[in-house]
């Protein structure tokens, strides 16, 4: 990729960044202030949550339950 010069590589604040032309895209991101920082969120993180973890990505495995975790499946 490097020869072909479809890969660059940036240097970023916290290091080096790969960024290729064929490599697929971010989704699109928001400016929003998180704790008093100015960061950058996914607009709709929804539909990738769902693809990555299943429909019941926000569903927890276990709850803290009289001092102990307790599974919920």
């Amino acid at each position: 990729m490097e020869e072909s010069g479809d890969c660059v590589e940036p240097e970023g604040l916290y290091g080096t960044y790969i960024n290729s032309k064929i490599a697929s895209k971010l989704p699109p991101v928001s400016p929003c202030r998180i704790n008093g920082m100015d960061v950058l969120s996914l607009r709709e993180p929804d539909g990738m949550l769902s693809a990555l973890y299943g429909n019941d990505f926000l569903k927890p495995d276990r709850l803290w339950i009289n001092g102990k975790w307790v599974k919920t499946n």
